[in-house]
């Protein structure tokens, strides 16, 4: 869950996306094996992680914005 929470606090707070809170912030809660909501501007994502794999679904907006986003993501080498 470590670098699914690292990725929803960096979404959060560089890029001021409104993410649900299931109790990710406080370090406890669900394992984000239900996906968690995210809206950022136009775009709007789930999130869920099995453990081993964090998967990003987009479920309105664009696909080139997804795109970009997910490039950032990459970028940010977060917890390897």
């Amino acid at each position: 869950m470590g670098v699914a929470a690292d990725l929803l606090g960096f979404l959060e707070s560089e890029l001021e996306a409104e993410v649900e809170d299931t109790g990710w912030k406080r370090g406890h809660g669900r394992k984000l094996a239900e996906p968690v909501l995210i809206r950022l501007e136009s775009l709007e994502l789930e999130l869920s992680t099995d453990g081993s794999e964090v998967l990003i679904r987009r479920i309105g907006g664009s696909t080139d914005e997804f795109e970009d986003l997910c490039d950032l993501i990459v970028s940010q080498r977060l917890r390897e």
